[in-house]
């Protein structure tokens, strides 16, 4: 992943973001779980071989947006799920895009920020 990185740069590409593989159907073979993309990815960004901006952050598509993970971010887990507390503020949210709607894996917590269930592949088929 390193040599990628390094050819992205090389060729004046930023990547911004390592998304973990969406959960779609026919293609959880290509899918890791959370925690070894969390692995691949510190691996990538603590190598010393890669540096300031070609460092993307990790970073889920969820039913409420792009949640880039940090520390504290993943919250919970109930089978193959996690729960990932996002930065997003349910007001905010709702004066930005009136029409929106908050989807059935999300909650909004105590203090008004957005928190959302994702599949995770450990031990979870997008194809059922």
């Amino acid at each position: 992943m390193i040599t990628l990185y390094d050819e992205l740069r090389r060729l004046d590409i930023e990547a911004h973001y390592l998304f973990h593989c969406v959960p779609i159907r026919g293609m959880d073979h290509h899918r890791t779980s959370v925690a070894r993309g969390l692995d691949l990815f510190r691996k990538l960004v603590v190598s010393g071989m890669t540096s300031g901006r070609a460092k993307p952050h990790f970073t889920l598509m969820t039913d409420v947006g792009k949640v880039s993970l940090y520390e504290g971010t993943v919250i919970g887990r109930e089978d193959d799920r996690i729960l990932v507390q996002t930065g997003y503020s349910y007001e905010e949210r709702r004066r930005w895009a009136p029409a929106w709607v908050l989807p059935p894996s999300a909650r909004v917590d105590e203090n008004g920020f957005l928190q959302v269930w994702y599949l995770d592949s450990d031990g979870g088929k997008a194809d059922r």
